[in-house]
């Protein structure tokens, strides 16, 4: 079989070529007490065979408590079968009734406590400390365990939702909010997509979230502890983004909403794709615009990330993203030298990627065949990167950027909202090359396959920018000068007006620098770094680990307090690592961790535990 034009999906029991679900409506109640949502989800059903007797809809589900299955027009129970759990979940048999085409059925259940698509948070492991929270994780074959559905990319479907929550919470969705019902105890947010939605790309997040508006089509939600900051973080910023989004391909963005999360979440739930939401870490918070360019890249996949058919052709998706991604960077309103950083980063991700996993062969192809392997799993791992530089090498063969871009706004157009796998995308591509491209026949005799199923790994020429050139040098000077504050070098002083990136790469080589600082001279950094409110999180977390990699003891206390209530994995674990090795001061370290165990999730937990007790 042709890899290339593959349709099937190993990873789901869906038969959609049988029966199709092409409506969901979820209606579900939200039990922070056992961690649960329950309720029911009615689903619209398309048939693909008339006047049959019987036919057979094939779901998805995974560790989900079926309670009874009815048929919503007649009210009469239908029969299912539920089979055996594998690694993908259960499939999920329920006969129709009648010899229709359309039909609708009701399945009432209730998720497990220990669901995949589920993240529930403690009140101690929020940021304000005071409610719970819940954000699902329906990435890839997740979604099965939050809802019934045909979870595979190629079936996409509208969908709606009225989701109860007690009061004082607020329910946000990766959907357009219709209405809010209060009763005496609960609230009911009622939401709808019209825009055709694989099962992954329904996202839900509940908690004490407050909300600010910026601007036209802009909302922000993020608790109480985070409003502000981000109210003032995503304020003209963003809007440009999305005005560089109207521009590039004419797909205009309606009112995009973003989430603040709390910050015990692992940022591997940051890159979450789906429809009027975007979720974001607060080590965002206070960045400047070179630092929230990292949004332009979910702005991008926004466009790409539901066209796919199957897993094996993700890069329709991830590739054709980071090449639109590149286009953002290119138009936004920042520098030349951080353009040329952001640009070198994405090519060095490659590198990492590709050394990091050369021993696993199946990772050096953009068509993967992942056969048996969870794409949960290796979908983070693929060199997606490679089918950027394909697409660079197709735009320059064909022209330049003017035709391509036509090229890629039509193909947005006909594809949105289909799924389709890279057969199809050649055959576009070539019925496009053949009237519009003066090179048409570079196409028809491209050899596809080096970019597909290479052998040797295809590395971009790596250099180091001049933005990087630039924050060597003045750390290697700072290194290097005597202690006498009057020979702070002129540019140190000038550091403030640095751009966050320009920071924190001078605060990288100053970390990674062989040569330690002494107390004076971080003393007189001090005078540039110790003021919070100036700073990201991110600039604050590696000001820490220099101070701590130098024994500068007056920021024990702060590097205890930012681990505890900032505590990615990232940030604490790396913190509490720091703090560990300094003999004189770990088993303060040991026993501040102990007294706020609770604040952490149990990834982190179990990570800090085995630092702490190795």
């Amino acid at each position: 079989m042709d890899i290339l034009s593959t349709n099937n999906d190993p990873y789901s029991c869906a038969l959609p070529e049988l029966a199709r679900v092409i409506h969901t409506h979820l209606e579900l109640k939200v039990d922070f007490d056992q961690k649960v949502l329950e309720g029911k989800a009615i689903l619209n059903i398309v048939k693909k065979y008339e006047n049959c007797e019987k036919g057979t809809i094939f779901l998805d589900s995974c560790n989900l408590d079926i309670i009874k299955v009815t048929d919503s027009n007649t009210g009469l129970p239908l029969c299912y079968d539920i089979g055996l759990n594998c690694s993908c979940g259960n499939i999920f048999k329920i006969e129709l009734l009648g010899k229709n085409v359309l039909h609708k059925i009701e399945i009432e259940y209730r998720t497990s406590e220990h669901s995949h698509a589920l993240i529930w948070l403690t009140p101690e492991q929020t940021a304000d400390g005071k409610h719970p929270f819940l954000l699902s994780n329906t990435k890839y074959t997740y979604a099965r365990a939050m809802f019934p559905c045909q979870d595979t990319p190629s079936v996409k479907t509208t969908y709606s939702a009225k989701i109860s929550t007690p009061k004082d919470f607020r329910v946000i969705m990766s959907a357009k909010l219709r209405n809010i019902i209060h009763t005496q105890d609960q609230v009911m947010y009622e939401f709808f997509q019209r825009s055709l939605t694989p099962a992954y790309g329904v996202v839900i997040a509940v908690g004490s979230l407050e909300a600010a508006r910026n601007g036209p089509r802009i909302n922000v939600y993020a608790e109480s502890k985070f409003i502000d900051e981000s109210r003032t973080t995503f304020d003209e910023n963003f809007e440009r983004m999305l005005e560089i989004a109207d521009e590039l391909y004419g797909l205009s963005l309606d009112k995009q909403n973003i989430c603040v999360l709390p910050p015990t979440i692992s940022p591997k739930y940051f890159t979450i794709q789906c429809r009027n939401m975007i979720f974001v870490s607060p080590s965002l918070l206070r960045g400047d615009i070179s630092l929230i360019s990292s949004l332009a890249q979910q702005i991008a996949h926004l466009w790409t990330e539901h066209f796919v058919v199957n897993y094996d052709h993700m890069w329709l998706s991830k590739s054709i993203g980071m090449f639109i991604y590149k286009k953002f960077i290119n138009r936004m309103p920042i520098n030349e030298k951080i353009k040329e950083f952001l640009l070198m980063k994405m090519d060095r991700k490659l590198v990492k990627r590709i050394e990091g996993y050369k021993d696993i062969d199946i990772l050096q192809n953009l068509i993967p065949r992942l056969g048996n392997i969870s794409p949960n799993y290796l979908m983070e791992r693929v060199p997606y990167e490679v089918g950027c530089m394909l697409l660079e090498k197709l735009q320059h063969e064909l022209g330049g950027p003017l035709i391509f871009d036509r090229y890629l706004k039509l193909y947005l157009y006909t594809f949105l909202h289909r799924s389709i796998n890279t057969q199809d995308w050649i055959r576009h591509l070539t019925e496009y090359c053949t009237t519009f491209c003066p090179t048409n026949e570079m196409v028809t005799s491209f050899d596809w396959s080096i970019y597909f199923f290479y052998t040797e790994p295809l590395i971009p020429n790596i250099s180091i920018t001049a933005l990087e050139t630039a924050c060597f040098n003045l750390a290697e000077e700072w290194t290097r000068c005597d202690d006498n504050a009057k020979n702070i070098p002129r540019k140190f002083i000038e550091v403030t007006s640095y751009s966050d990136i320009e920071k924190i790469e001078l605060l990288k080589y100053l970390y990674d620098s062989s040569v330690g600082l002494t107390v004076i001279k971080i003393n007189l950094m001090s005078n540039f770094y110790e003021s919070h409110e100036s700073h990201t999180y991110e600039i604050r977390f590696r000001w820490i680990r220099l101070c701590i990699k130098n024994r500068w003891e007056p920021i024990i206390d702060t590097a205890l307090n930012f681990a505890i209530h900032f505590c990615t994995p990232k940030y604490a674990c790396s913190i509490f690592e720091d703090l560990y090795n300094w003999k004189e001061i770990r088993l303060i370290t040991i026993e501040a961790y102990r007294r706020n165990e609770k604040k952490f999730v149990h990834e982190t937990q179990e990570k800090i535990n085995s630092i702490l007790l190795n």
